[in-house]
């Protein structure tokens, strides 16, 4: 039986709220905690040339690691995906595709964790405020739309558990 468009709502939504939580909530964490520490003095702050060169390098890095994320969403989250297509059970379909996406969505939270380290090693608050939006650029380029899952997944055949 194929996924019905209730149950790709249903599903969509519970992606959606599971990439809020880790890329928000993640960016929001690691923000807080890096002002704590900075104010704290825990960690002794590098010199500043050196360090800024660091950072662009950091946040070069992270535009590439939210663009690999996207290019592995549209590989993983297709009815010929070799992750996806073995599977015949709807729970444990709905359970693979939860865990890609959460994949996807930690990668695309790693620009806030190396703010963060940049941040705490005496770097820019802007440059790491600018990592925290990269990281919901991601989350926004990863997201999974309701028609778009339906598109690439909606003629799998699955059965009901028993």
């Amino acid at each position: 039986m194929k996924l019905t468009k209730q149950e790709i709502l249903k599903l969509s939504v519970a992606i959606m709220y599971l990439g809020l939580l880790i890329n928000l909530a993640g960016g929001a964490v690691f923000y807080t905690l890096g002002r704590i520490v900075k104010r704290a003095e825990i960690v002794t702050p590098v010199e500043a040339g050196p360090l800024q060169t660091l950072g662009y390098a950091l946040m070069a890095v992270s535009v590439m690691e939210v663009a690999i994320a996207v290019v592995l969403k549209r590989k993983w989250i297709s009815s010929k995906s070799p992750q996806l297509s073995p599977i015949r059970k709807r729970v444990a379909f709905h359970r693979q595709v939860k865990i890609l996406f959460a994949i996807l969505f930690v990668l695309a939270l790693s620009p806030s964790l190396y703010g963060f380290l940049f941040y705490i090693l005496g770097g820019d608050e802007r440059l790491f405020v600018l990592m925290i939006v990269c990281t919901l650029i991601g989350y926004m380029l990863i997201r999974v739309r309701p028609d778009s899952l339906e598109k690439a997944v909606g003629d799998l055949e699955l059965e009901d558990v028993d």
